[in-house]
């Protein structure tokens, strides 16, 4: 990972937390309460994932983000963009893109503040921002998990593209195709609806593998998909099957 150069006394001298300066934005305000049925929480999903964990300039996220934001380097935030596909979900499979570009805080809980997140199921844009607060948004998401590629596109054309490759040689020279064990995990999703941040739980679990990825934004400024663009790539994992519960957020 190429990380700017600090002085030895930077990583004490910066704040740890830098609050954001982003108002916070309600995505079920404008709902049309006809559209399309709502299946209330919890959700149990299935599906295949491919996640990029990477640093995000801290001055570029921070008019997105309405939370304290946690630098894990000086200058720095950790992010996770993503790329889903939902083999069962309450509302039918469909694919998904997410860009959270931020580690934040809120009271006691740390979480991955969503910036973006685009998906090719009206009914799924309308839960997402209904039951949770999440900034949904439609596109047309064209994904080839057995080539491992992805492009998303909108009215105008292409916007991004992304595509990732094995072995792990990329990224670690001398480590073999090792497997990533296991995971569980419960982490927290905020967002913000009804009037206040909330908190849901969110059981992950799956076993992965390391991959290297391709990421790049095709569109013009300004579009939230040139955010990939600015990161700092730290580690990818692919998983070919993971099983994911959303709670009601509270």
């Amino acid at each position: 990972m190429n990380l700017p150069f600090v002085n030895s006394w930077d990583w004490v001298l910066a704040p740890v937390v830098v609050p954001g300066t982003a108002i916070p934005q309600d995505p079920a305000l404008d709902l049309d309460p006809g559209s399309h049925a709502r299946i209330p929480p919890p959700w149990q999903t299935r599906g295949q994932a491919a996640l990029e964990f990477a640093q995000f300039p801290v001055a570029l996220v921070q008019d997105l983000i309405p939370l304290d934001i946690i630098q894990t380097w000086p200058g720095y935030t950790l992010g996770v963009v993503g790329f889903i596909h939902y083999d069962q979900t309450p509302v039918g499979p469909y694919n998904e893109f997410i860009i959270a570009p931020a580690l934040v805080r809120h009271g006691t809980n740390l979480s991955f503040w969503v910036t973006t997140m685009t998906v090719d199921s009206p009914a799924s844009q309308v839960n997402g921002q209904s039951n949770w607060g999440l900034p949904k948004t439609l596109g047309t998401l064209d994904y080839h998990w057995g080539e491992q590629s992805f492009l998303i596109s909108g009215t105008q054309g292409d916007l991004l593209k992304a595509s990732y490759t094995n072995p792990t040689r990329d990224i670690v020279s001398f480590l073999p195709d090792l497997p990533v064990p296991p995971l569980s995990f419960s982490l927290p999703l905020l967002t913000y609806t009804r009037g206040k941040f909330r908190a849901a739980t969110a059981d992950f679990r799956g076993a992965g593998q390391l991959i290297s990825w391709r990421m790049s934004a095709l569109g013009i400024d300004p579009q939230p998909y040139q955010l990939v663009e600015s990161r700092e790539t730290w580690l990818g994992v692919a998983f070919s099957e993971f099983t994911l519960t959303l709670g009601a957020p509270i």
